[in-house]
């Protein structure tokens, strides 16, 4: 995941107690968390352009830092006639990028002092992760840290 804060998500009662039964069978405290993507830094330049543009559509205008920053791939000749074969197989139209660079993990929630990481065992995990797709949020286990 790259360019999103991370946010303690508030939960409705149904996933609200879906959390909770999990917390009582893994043993500790779990948060709901939700990623949500960065506003994009816009060059004094982009800003113009982008207004240019609302004006021209007559809309309002968001911009997002992208989750991976891709650009066209130059293909070798032979990648060229590879991906015209398998556009073939596939009856598909492909376009082939390259990442640029990720950008940054931005991590905006941090936890009370009192609450460490849990080492979850697989079982565990599973469920963890059983119960995040049913909520439709990123869960974290933590405990109260031993002194």
């Amino acid at each position: 995941m790259d360019a999103y804060d991370v946010q303690v998500k508030h939960l409705d009662k149904a996933r609200i107690s879906k959390v909770r039964a999990l917390e009582t069978a893994l043993g500790c405290t779990v948060i709901a968390l939700e990623a949500k993507p960065r506003l994009a830094e816009l060059t004094p330049d982009q800003t113009r352009r982008l207004q240019d543009f609302e004006n021209e559509l007559c809309i309002a205008l968001v911009a997002y830092e992208p989750e991976e920053r891709l650009r066209p791939a130059i293909l070798t000749d032979d990648q060229h006639k590879r991906l015209r074969e398998v556009e073939q197989e596939l009856g598909l139209a492909l376009v082939a990028h390259e990442l640029i660079k990720p950008l940054p993990y931005v991590q905006s929630y941090t936890p009370s002092q009192e609450l460490e990481l849990v080492n979850l065992s697989e079982e565990q995990f599973a469920q963890l992760k059983a119960t995040e797709d049913e909520v439709g949020v990123m869960l974290m286990a933590y405990r109260k840290r031993t002194k």
